[in-house]
């Protein structure tokens, strides 16, 4: 694996791109960032907030919302900030964690309308089931069922505009969605939902059942629905604003006990609205040789929040952490046994792995490339950076 030099993204990440520098595409956006005229990007919205009041519509625009950290500063900003008329639409998961509904329930009383959309459960299982088995990644129902809701709403509510968070091509450095910019209706050529969910699952179900899997982009293209990124026009986006942001207007995050081992997890504001994450996130380390870890670590080291050996330190201790409680319980879920699901997910192992001794490593990771000279606890960075 190579990474980048300056924060540790590795070049595993699907459709990442790295200069002849060896730079990640989200580091050139950082500095890309810095050369921004913000003002005039923040008219820029204005001018799109102006056309949406003129459409005269029940709503001005349709926000996504889990009650999350960045769903709740999108909410707040387009309203406070924009002075628009915000419907907030809420995709339920297949299983809601404890804090996710409290902070959703959070979003509702801060003054706004909002309805939820909550696909059929036992199809959503089954998705899972065969999404696990086939592509190594239960989550990839949802992800359709997400990205649909707001398009759907807004489809049918004649709603003008479509607020969307943070564009990957530029955040995470992803290529494919580099040139879509502000245009958050170019979703749909994500890695996760590019396939046509008729496609993923017409020998699972039919149309019908699937309607609220993927929107009528027909129709939103005839309508002039227009779709933005906020993290595009919003110089202050950024994980540890939004999470900062947030907590100031009720948002609840792990408690200070959390563990980091069991959760893969170091900052206390990620992952908190629905279940089955943790077992996400270890699926993908297997696959791609990286986690959770490496992705707050790369933010935290753009941010100025964490210095690269303490990030590397981080992904070498936590990456691909997940509790034993958390994969027994993803595993009642769809009805298998523990030793099935790790022979399941063995069988998506990346190139990046090899067995020594019996036991899976990777091979020439970031701590042997680069070995870690500081004193670091994950305990003891948790304490500094506090959240």
């Amino acid at each position: 694996m190579h990474y980048c030099t300056k924060c540790v993204q590795p070049d595993t990440r699907p459709n990442v791109f790295f200069n002849e520098q060896g730079i990640c595409g989200a580091c050139l956006w950082e500095e890309e960032k810095k050369k921004i005229d913000w003002a005039a990007r923040k008219q820029e919205l204005r001018d799109i907030c102006r056309w949406a009041k003129d459409q005269k519509a029940p709503y001005d625009c349709v926000v996504g919302v889990s009650g999350g950290k960045d769903s709740t500063f999108q909410a707040l900003y387009m309203r406070d900030e924009m002075k628009l008329r915000p419907l907030l639409v809420c995709s339920e998961p297949c299983q809601t964690t404890e804090i996710g509904a409290k902070n959703l329930e959070n979003i509702k009383n801060l003054g706004f309308d909002v309805i939820s959309l909550s696909a059929d459960k036992e199809l959503l299982k089954h998705f899972f089931k065969k999404d696990f088995y086939s592509i190594g990644n239960p989550n990839r129902a949802s992800e359709y069922c997400l990205h649909s809701s707001v398009f759907i709403i807004a489809d049918k509510f004649d709603i003008p505009l479509i607020v969307n968070g943070e564009n990957p091509g530029q955040t995470l450095g992803i290529s494919d969605m580099k040139a879509a910019g502000g245009d958050a209706t170019q979703i749909w050529a994500t890695n996760t939902v590019k396939e046509k969910v008729i496609d993923a699952y017409a020998d699972d179900a039919d149309l019908a059942a699937l309607f609220l899997y993927q929107p009528n982009m027909a129709s939103i293209i005839r309508k002039g629905i227009r779709g933005v990124w906020l993290s595009n026009y919003a110089e202050e986006w950024g994980q540890l604003h939004n999470a900062k942001f947030s907590m100031r207007h009720g948002l609840s995050i792990h408690p200070a006990s959390m563990d980091p081992y069991a959760k893969g997890l170091y900052r206390r504001f990620y992952a908190l609205d629905h279940s089955f994450r943790e077992v996400n996130q270890l699926l993908k380390y297997i696959k791609f040789g990286f986690g959770f870890t490496t992705d707050q670590a790369c933010y935290d080291i753009r941010d100025g929040e964490i210095s690269r050996e303490e990030a590397i330190f981080l992904v070498k201790e936590l990456d691909g952490g997940c509790g034993e409680s958390y994969i027994k319980a993803f595993c009642e879920m769809i009805a298998i046994s523990e030793g099935e699901f790790w022979e399941v997910a063995n069988t998506f192992r990346g190139k990046m792995w090899s067995k020594e001794k019996g036991k899976w490593v990777l091979d020439n990771p970031i701590w042997e490339q680069e070995p870690v000279k500081g004193n670091y606890t994950v305990r003891g960075i948790m304490n500094r950076l506090s959240l």
